[in-house]
């Protein structure tokens, strides 16, 4: 997240500061050149103080051990080994239950979640209905972030 900020800061950075001098010829253009590069500054300095002021934050944090009320007193290798074993044996005695009946087809799968969303959506016969699915599709609408809209 941190590099997509910087990224759009100096973007933003150079736009401006291409703004600042367009049109501009002689001396205007020498003012101009020195007001974009004070804004740089200026711009460069309130990034700083955000950066400062979250980094600052992150020390205020309560330690994890804290916020968990982790004792390490009884924390022992060898009982760190004995949890590991016992999900261990757990985990392994759960193996032959999960794979006693095979899974779907994904293909399957795929079919029969779209055949609810059409039914879902008043297609009342689903896959069957392919009116239903084009009448479906015409109705779409989008919002401007292309997210389906409610339509009435």
């Amino acid at each position: 997240m941190f590099d997509v900020t910087v990224v759009a800061v100096v973007v933003g950075a150079v736009v401006m500061v291409m703004v600042r001098v367009r049109g501009a010829r002689g001396l205007a253009r020498k003012r101009r050149w020195w007001n974009a590069a004070f804004d740089v500054v200026a711009l460069a300095g309130a990034v700083y103080l955000v950066f400062m002021t979250t980094w600052g934050w992150h020390y205020r944090r309560m330690p994890l051990a804290t916020r968990l009320d982790v004792r390490a007193e009884g924390l022992t290798s060898a009982r760190v080994r004995e949890l590991a074993d016992t999900a261990t044996y757990h985990l392994n005695s759960l193996h032959a239950a999960a794979n006693k009946t095979p899974w779907p087809a994904a293909q399957h799968v795929a079919w029969a979640g779209y055949d609810s969303y059409l039914k879902s959506n008043r297609v009342r016969e689903g896959l069957d209905s392919y009116d239903g699915v084009v009448t479906l599709m015409a109705r779409a609408r989008f919002d401007e972030h292309w997210r389906p809209a409610v339509t009435r």
